[in-house]
């Protein structure tokens, strides 16, 4: 069975970083905050489980600024 090693999560200013899905590789989770991104405007970050890092984040601004 292949676990995910990458966690994506949405910022939030009031309660910290939610958890929004896992993904096998890094690539797939870096597609995949964009998609999140787009959809619903933020700042998504791709943590690695196994070193415990941010590895990479897509942010956005909302247009109601």
């Amino acid at each position: 069975m292949n676990i995910p090693a990458y966690d994506i999560l949405k910022k939030d200013g009031l309660y910290g970083p939610a958890w929004i899905e896992a993904a096998a590789d890094l690539e797939q989770a870096k597609l995949r905050a964009q998609q999140l991104a787009a959809s619903a405007p933020g700042e998504y970050i791709v943590f690695n489980q196994q070193t415990q890092q941010v590895v990479a984040s897509v942010k956005t601004r909302s247009e109601a600024a």
